[in-house]
């Protein structure tokens, strides 16, 4: 997860977003994002998404929908 972490950091990436169990990933470095502030295509526990901020104020911008890219 490190890897993929610094990965992304290196490409310029704001924040590593997942769905997961948060006392496995929170030591890792991830947080648990706001209630509902991210919208996904299936069924997701709102209580399991988490990141990685890499940037300044991540947590206040994410908001929305978590689609796929055409």
């Amino acid at each position: 997860m490190r890897i993929a972490i610094e990965a992304a950091r290196r490409k310029g990436s704001e924040a590593v977003v997942l769905v997961g169990d948060p006392p496995y990933y929170c030591p890792l470095g991830f947080e648990k994002v706001a209630y509902n502030a991210l919208e996904f295509p299936g069924p997701v526990d709102p209580g399991r998404v988490l990141v990685v901020p890499l940037a300044e104020d991540v947590h206040p911008r994410l908001k929305g929908v978590i689609a796929w890219r055409p």
